[in-house]
């Protein structure tokens, strides 16, 4: 189908996005796949990237290359969120517009980036990875107005720790049991109330994340989701699916809090966290103080990272040890965190 059709739309549809790309009515075109989907394949829909051959009513020719995505879910509506963001001056790339094919499914008509990055290119870089704080930072300090409130997705990272209390529970009976290996059998047989202190521990990161600000929140912002335009060096933030009004600090947690999943940056914790400042303004052009920031968004990525507790204790019954020494490590974490207060723990 990707070689011969356009998720068999109708041509009408196709003319009334394609003349908001070209900025002219149109009278015939044709198109042609001659470019490959590069960086992160993703797993909300599928993705195409047509080179449309069009001639106006005044005779001229002219072509345009397109990336067009069709999501897997007929609720999701990307469009509404690039239409916020462009309403917001953000950093994004153009939306020619949006139409619907027979199943209901939205199909989006995007602006082609011609280059987009890779994890390993930002991450080493210093000047990639400034570039890519710097546009995370302007994303989430979108202004949310009440339009965009009224949107149906909205960030629940506060229930996820609750929701822990009865997986820290399995976890203190199996290890007691000697099932995860001596380090954590050591460390629940040493105390016999560890589990009630884990879970009050769960239930106030569920209260203090409930009570942070909210934001625009991109949802998936990896150096894989940006790109530029060619001849341009500015990032763009490409994949907007999963945007909702979250957490604000949701998107930057993961590289500047205690996180065990990233290689190593060409910056370290706290100048990433001085430059997203620099760009991030708050509400009513409230700024966060370094030590403020630092500490919401350990306990954001604390809260988050929780939900992983259930996962590594199936990995860990069955005798993977690493997932067993992360378990102990997010639990160590968990242990010494105290609200308003900074994470600061060796990784597994």
């Amino acid at each position: 189908m990707a070689s011969q059709s356009l998720f068999d739309l109708k041509r009408s549809d196709v003319v009334q996005v394609l003349e908001q790309a070209v900025g002219t009515p149109i009278d015939t075109f044709t198109f042609t796949f001659r470019h490959e989907i590069t960086g992160h394949a993703g797993h909300q829909g599928e993705k195409l990237i047509p080179t449309f051959d069009y001639t106006t009513y005044e005779g001229r020719r002219g072509q345009v290359v397109v990336f067009v995505k069709r999501h897997a879910e007929q609720e999701r509506i990307e469009s509404e969120q690039f239409l916020h963001a462009e309403r917001h001056n953000a950093p994004i790339p153009k939306l020619y517009g949006a139409v619907r094919d027979a199943e209901n499914r939205e199909i989006l008509f995007i602006e082609h980036l011609d280059r987009i990055y890779t994890d390993a290119e930002v991450y080493r870089s210093a000047d990639l990875l400034r570039s890519f704080v710097r546009l995370v930072a302007r994303l989430n300090a979108l202004s949310t107005d009440k339009a965009y409130e009224r949107l149906p997705k909205h960030g629940a990272l506060h229930r996820i720790p609750g929701d822990q209390v009865p997986v820290v529970q399995q976890i203190a009976a199996r290890a007691r049991q000697h099932d995860l290996g001596d380090r954590l059998a050591r460390r629940f047989g040493a105390d016999a109330n560890l589990e009630l202190a884990l879970a009050v521990k769960l239930r106030l990161l569920g209260q203090v994340t409930a009570g942070f600000p909210m934001g625009f929140v991109h949802g998936d912002l990896w150096p894989y989701h940006v790109g530029s335009r060619k001849g341009s060096d500015a990032m763009l933030a490409v994949d907007l699916g999963l945007s909702l009004l979250g957490a604000r600090f949701f998107d930057i947690a993961p590289f500047v809090g205690p996180s065990d999943d990233l290689p190593s940056l060409a910056l370290g914790r706290e100048e990433i966290a001085v430059t997203y400042l620099e760009d991030y303004v708050g509400p009513c052009g409230v700024r966060s103080s370094l030590a403020d920031f630092l500490a919401e968004a350990d306990a954001v990525w604390l809260a988050w990272n929780s939900r992983r507790l259930g996962w590594l204790l199936r990995l860990a019954l069955g005798g993977d040890i690493q997932a067993q020494d992360t378990i102990w490590w997010l639990l160590d974490l968990l242990q010494i965190w105290e609200e308003g207060e900074q994470v600061h723990s060796g990784h597994p």
